[in-house]
């Protein structure tokens, strides 16, 4: 099972990515937000089996044109890089 923490961890890495690409914070969107954390656990389960997983949240929110998509890769080792700072000390006594 993946932690909450990772999911926040690559769903703000996500959100931040798409606020640059489009100029929408999702962050400030509630339903929009819940639907990245349901698409970043299960592109982190595919993850499993993957090395790399394409995160897709069609009509994630609208913007001055129309309906916006996420379209994002992510990659094992993007997870790796975003965890770093919290599952480092796991296992450190």
């Amino acid at each position: 099972m993946t932690s909450e923490e990772t999911i926040c961890a690559v769903a703000c890495h996500l959100a931040g990515r798409f606020c640059a690409r489009t100029g929408v914070d999702v962050t400030l969107e509630e339903e929009a937000i819940r639907l990245l954390h349901r698409e970043v656990e299960r592109s982190l389960l595919r993850l499993a089996h993957l090395s790399r997983v394409t995160v897709s949240v069609p009509c994630i929110t609208q913007g001055p044109e129309g309906p916006l998509h996420l379209d994002d890769v992510l990659t094992e080792e993007d997870v790796r890089r975003l965890t770093s700072n919290f599952t480092g000390s796991v296992g450190r006594g």
